[in-house]
């Protein structure tokens, strides 16, 4: 997705393959979160983990879930697995979304995951889902198609909307582009990183960008379902072309993430935001890093900046129009 290229390199790197987190040391570690936490399990792709529905399992019973996935590595066993997991009710632990990588039509999606097949698989696995659903009368958990603006998916933009309407689907999110470079050697004491922009983002007709979210806006009138979402949150049209032309100014935009949200990588990394690194979750426990005066000084710096130019795009971030 939007941050995830960009890491593949550290991810399948020999030397660090063999230093992912054992399911016991995941497990340890989403037992220290507080129970009101959303847990979003993400990627890459987050099935290439055999133990990933043991995981999700030990999840579930005490917090509400959100897994992201290309639909390529699940199967008709796992789908059930999900779905006994769901969540009864908006209150209660459990799996609460579901969101399916689309990038565009059968040939152009499968162009760009780079895999044959792709396409259909995440139809498949959508309709399976949906269909156990109905059978329970079940509204989780809910599902939402994830697209990331690029050169090539946008032209389909109404398409993706399009499909996800037709699977009768909860939420269809357009994602930008974000193409800072992240490296897991990356400290907090460092800031100077984040005052570097991002190479150039696709480049997109402006035109056709207009003429495509226009559509959208039509298509999704009257709040009807699914729900369309762009990130950066409280995105205008404008800006999301201006990103794609022109590019952004940082100083419209401000994060908060740092105040909500900790991420945690396969190899015990604990990040603040996807560019700085704060410390591991195996040497330090949750509240030790989510109290340390790195972090800390780290939010005083976000709150006096509000955004760093490599943040441009960013699904964390929040439109705020220069205020």
């Amino acid at each position: 997705m939007c941050h995830s290229l960009s890491l593949i390199e550290d991810s399948v790197a020999p030397d660090n393959k063999n230093k992912e987190l054992t399911s016991e040391q995941i497990i340890k570690i989403i037992r220290q979160l507080p129970r009101n936490t959303l847990i979003t399990f993400t990627g890459g792709e987050p099935f290439l983990r055999k133990d990933m529905v043991d995981i999700l399992t030990s999840a579930c019973k005490g917090y509400k879930c959100h897994i992201i996935t290309n639909g390529t590595l699940v199967d008709e066993k796992t789908v059930y697995s999900l779905i006994e997991l769901r969540s009864r009710s908006l209150i209660t632990p459990g799996l609460m979304m579901v969101g399916i990588s689309i990038e565009g039509p059968e040939e152009v999606h499968d162009e760009i995951v780079a895999k044959k097949g792709s396409f259909q698989k995440a139809i498949s696995v959508i309709k399976l889902i949906q269909k156990q659903k109905e059978h329970l009368r079940s509204r989780y958990p809910t599902i939402h198609l994830t697209t990331v603006i690029t050169s090539k998916s946008a032209p389909h933009l109404n398409f993706i909307y399009s499909l996800a309407k037709d699977l009768k689907l909860d939420y269809c999110n357009f994602v930008l582009e974000n193409t800072s470079v992240f490296s897991r050697d990356r400290q907090i004491n460092n800031f100077s990183p984040l005052y570097q922009s991002p190479s150039s983002s696709s480049k997109v007709d402006q035109e056709l960008l207009r003429t495509q979210l226009d559509c959208l806006e039509g298509l999704a009138s009257n709040n009807t379902t699914p729900r369309i979402r762009f990130s950066p949150i409280k995105i205008s049209h404008r800006e999301i072309i201006r990103h794609y032309s022109t590019g952004l100014d940082p100083k419209d935009y401000k994060c908060y993430a740092p105040w909500s949200k900790i991420g945690f990588s396969a190899f015990g990394d604990v990040i603040c935001c996807p560019h700085i690194k704060i410390g591991n979750a195996v040497e330090n426990n949750y509240d030790t890093l989510w109290n340390s005066l790195p972090y800390k000084t780290f939010r005083e710096k976000l709150k006096k900046e509000k955004s760093f130019p490599c943040c441009s795009g960013c699904c964390h971030s929040e439109y705020v129009g220069g205020k």
